[in-house]
């Protein structure tokens, strides 16, 4: 069992398993389904995020035939994004200052384009992200035949604008309930104290299963 730290509330997450490899097999080239880009406004990297939320992205999508099976098609973003919104556990992949990885299982919520999840300073993940804002961040179901999963990429910023961080705050209460009551500091953290974490994603990953596909997202 992991607790996240700066839960509210008796709950325990319980860390799912995954998947170390999918069926392959494929023989037609890589198929390419473009759709229109909307574009981003200013962020800023390895620091604080101020200003108002970014609009959804509608990103290319790109089919790998190579490992998807014979006429499969690329999964539609509005599906992935339907995704991330329900999904209750993530896994956040991030490199320690040694090299060696770290991953462990965080609430988030999806909002307008990007993925927010919460840690306190002094937890490895934030150390971690603060020497290398690099990370990957993964969700969906420890069934090798069924379902959906999906990993996004890119580098994390660290909000610090208070109604921004009040819309977040928001969106947790609207998920998961008074579990998960943040409330808003003055210095930019939610109450623990602990960081708020934002992951735009510059590229995203699906592996459907049953029918398998393997669908690459760049925005």
């Amino acid at each position: 069992m992991v607790r996240q730290s700066t839960r509210i509330g008796p709950g325990r997450l319980r860390a799912g398993q995954r998947p170390d490899s999918a069926p392959t097999g494929a023989n037609s080239l890589l198929n390419t389904v473009v759709a229109p880009s909307i574009a981003r406004g200013p962020t800023q990297r390895l620091g604080a995020l101020e200003g108002a939320a970014v609009s959804d992205q509608m990103p290319t999508a790109t089919v790998d035939a190579r490992y998807s099976q014979d006429q499969a098609e690329a999964m539609p973003w509005s599906k992935a994004r339907e995704l991330l919104e329900g999904a209750e556990l993530f896994w956040v992949s991030s490199v320690r200052t040694g090299g060696r990885p770290h991953v462990t299982p965080v609430v988030g919520v999806w909002v307008d384009g990007a993925l927010y999840f919460s840690s306190g300073p002094a937890e490895q993940k934030s150390r971690n992200l603060a020497a290398n804002a690099h990370c990957a961040v993964t969700t969906g179901c420890n069934t090798w035949n069924a379902g959906v999963d999906i990993v996004l990429l890119g580098d994390v910023e660290i909000v610090r604008d208070l109604p921004h961080l009040q819309r977040v705050a928001d969106a947790f209460l609207a998920k998961y309930g008074s579990d998960w009551a943040f409330e808003v500091n003055d210095d930019g953290t939610f109450r623990g104290p602990a960081l708020v974490y934002q992951l735009r994603p510059t590229q995203a990953l699906g592996f459907s299963k049953g029918p398998f596909s393997h669908t690459r997202w760049d925005f």
